[in-house]
């Protein structure tokens, strides 16, 4: 991936992120096949329209950040502290698969850091309340914090890049795994229910995450449970809520 490439696919990134991709989840969730998934529904409750426009409106608010965070890391590109590279063979497969995991796992654990201290009563009042105030989460949920927050979310990137030697087409493929994983993480209903009984060891549901909306103080994390395990703020009920779907099905 050239370096005027991954421009275009980082403003590609940035419209899925916060128009296209929770527009369409909306769309094919909540409209075109509510039908047919309806059994899937966390909360059999659905959010009203003012929701909605709340969100959407929140979205809109906290894009500057996301020009901001953008042009610190141009400038940091340009003053060669980011260790982000463009070549025509970037890298092996193997070296590609191990850097998107060290990605994933340290946005994380950043995530979980970071979203527990936004839960400090103040901060949790003046910033995250913006988010939590979706109690009955939509995929628009996704991406509608306080401008704040978005900040502090966002600045991972040119932190991690600063000691993580990433490829353009690597950190590309990330952002849009990462978008899509929070979006179905906040979309209201467990696509995991249609192929498990059981959450597996590792990685999150969104049954997990809408957890954290109804009960604010656990769940923190947003790919993986093994940091709420390891410090304690793993829901007790999480695992028997998850199953309750197949329980009361059968």
């Amino acid at each position: 991936m050239s370096i005027e490439s991954f421009g275009t696919w980082l403003l590609v990134a940035f419209v899925f992120r916060h128009y296209v991709g929770p527009q369409v989840l909306y769309f094919l969730f909540y409209k075109k096949y509510n039908a047919k998934v309806a059994h899937l529904k966390i909360q059999k409750k659905y959010p009203e329209a003012e929701q909605i426009n709340k969100e959407k409106s929140w979205i809109l608010k906290s894009q500057l950040m996301d020009v901001l965070v953008m042009g610190l890391g141009y400038a940091l590109f340009k003053l060669g502290y980011l260790k982000i590279y463009f070549s025509p063979h970037e890298e092996s497969w193997a070296f590609a698969v191990g850097v998107f995991c060290v990605l994933a796992f340290s946005q994380d654990l950043y995530f979980y850091i970071t979203h527990r201290i936004l839960h400090i009563p103040y901060l949790y009042r003046k910033i995250h309340l913006v988010h939590h105030k979706s109690v009955l989460v939509t995929p628009f949920t996704s991406f509608s914090h306080h401008p704040i927050e978005k900040l502090i979310e966002l600045l991972f990137f040119p932190l991690i890049l600063t000691v993580l030697p990433v490829s353009g087409g690597c950190f590309i493929l990330f952002l849009f795994a990462g978008s899509l994983t929070n979006m179905f993480g906040h979309a209201g209903f467990e696509l995991k229910w249609l192929f498990q009984k059981n959450p597996d060891p590792l990685s999150a549901t969104s049954v997990f995450h809408e957890m954290h909306h109804m009960h604010p103080n656990k769940n923190f994390a947003l790919y993986f449970v093994i940091w709420d395990r390891l410090f304690g703020t793993e829901h007790k009920k999480y695992v028997e809520v998850f199953k309750s779907h197949h329980t009361s099905d059968s």
